[in-house]
């Protein structure tokens, strides 16, 4: 985490990261979300929701959990969800 990133998060509360995940991996959370709303069942039942398919890229991704883990220490996935 760069100091201009902890002042952010210090004055913010949250940091925007450009580029962190890829077109193709925005594209594939996209189609997982759109399916999910709309046809679930014919995702397997691992897919149907976060963190299962796609968006289990999400769960350790290196950037993320980088910053995660010098602001809060340990990090646990206690539930997850998508709006």
């Amino acid at each position: 985490m760069t100091d201009e990133q902890r002042y952010v998060f210090d004055l913010k509360g949250y940091l925007l990261i450009p580029d962190v995940l890829n077109t193709e991996e925005v594209a594939a959370l996209k189609t997982q979300i759109q399916t999910i709303r709309e046809d679930p069942e014919s995702l397997p039942p691992h897919e149907r929701g976060m963190p299962g398919g796609a968006s289990s890229m999400l769960i350790d991704h290196p950037v993320v959990m980088d910053i995660l883990s010098e602001i809060l220490g340990e990090v646990r996935m206690e539930s997850s969800w998508f709006t």
